[in-house]
């Protein structure tokens, strides 16, 4: 564990680098078309893309990302690293689902199998019921099965000669993280401690204890969305910004905030 000053350093160029990633979001932006206002003046006024395509999935998901690890950083600056491991959780999906649409953008349109292009429609389906309608007739998504679906792509892609390798890894840190998530009782009880069984409480204002594990991670994690803004940027054709992601990139892990522990 690192000394007082340099966590505090560290947290500093983490958010540096999470801002920077916020204005990439702001020049993606600006490359896709603006969504259309619709039902002006009625309960279901709502922003939507009229033609939704792959590159707009990609930028919404780095919308997802930047915010989530910029709350990430903030929770952890007051220590509460149980629910900075939900947002780990949700971050890993949003990163997944990218490098799936990847794969649809490389094949292009005229490739993509039917479950590919399912995949797509179905994140569009523009659904503007009220709450009554909701409680009259919800309509299921099988986050379980989208998941399996982005699983093997991500096999596919980084398994090279052992596909079913990357896969379990997946799983692993899947199971880690989602038992954060759902409040599993191993997770549960890591918020359980103290200096003795005399005075050991359950720790519900933040464990300061486990900052620096969870900065290394959250440091992981700005890592792999430098390199997964770098991709999309490249997708749009975008030069100039996939240059500065990956300088960025490459200034992050000289410092001894990428390597420090």
């Amino acid at each position: 564990m690192a000394d007082l000053e340099t966590e505090n350093r560290i947290v500093q160029v983490l958010l540096g680098i999470i801002e920077m990633l916020s204005m990439s979001v702001a020049m993606m932006e600006q490359m896709i078309a603006k969504p259309t206002f619709l039902d002006a003046g009625t309960r279901s006024k709502r922003f939507r893309f009229e033609k939704p395509d792959a590159l707009i999935f990609q930028v919404l998901m780095c919308v997802r990302i930047v915010s989530g690890l910029r709350a990430a950083a903030i929770l952890l600056m007051n220590a509460h690293v149980t629910e900075v491991g939900v947002l780990f959780r949700t971050i890993d999906d949003l990163i997944a689902e990218i490098n799936f649409v990847d794969e649809l953008i490389e094949k292009g349109p005229e490739n993509v199998t039917a479950s590919q292009r399912e995949f797509l429609d179905l994140y569009f389906v523009d659904d503007n019921r009220t709450t009554e309608d909701l409680l009259e007739n919800r309509r299921k998504i099988n986050y379980n099965e989208r998941r399996q679906k982005v699983q093997a792509s991500e096999a596919r892609v980084f398994g090279g000669e052992d596909p079913d390798r990357i896969k379990k890894i997946v799983r692993a840190v899947d199971d880690v993280w989602s038992g954060v998530v759902h409040g599993s009782y191993s997770s549960v009880m890591t918020m359980y401690g103290g200096d003795g069984p005399d005075d050991a409480h359950f720790h519900t204002r933040g464990m300061p204890v486990r900052f620096s594990e969870y900065r290394h991670h959250l440091g992981l994690y700005v890592h792999r969305a430098l390199n997964t803004f770098f991709k999309v940027s490249h997708n749009f054709g975008h030069t100039k910004l996939a240059e500065q992601l990956r300088n960025l990139r490459r200034e992050f892990e000289a410092s001894a905030a990428y390597s420090a522990e």
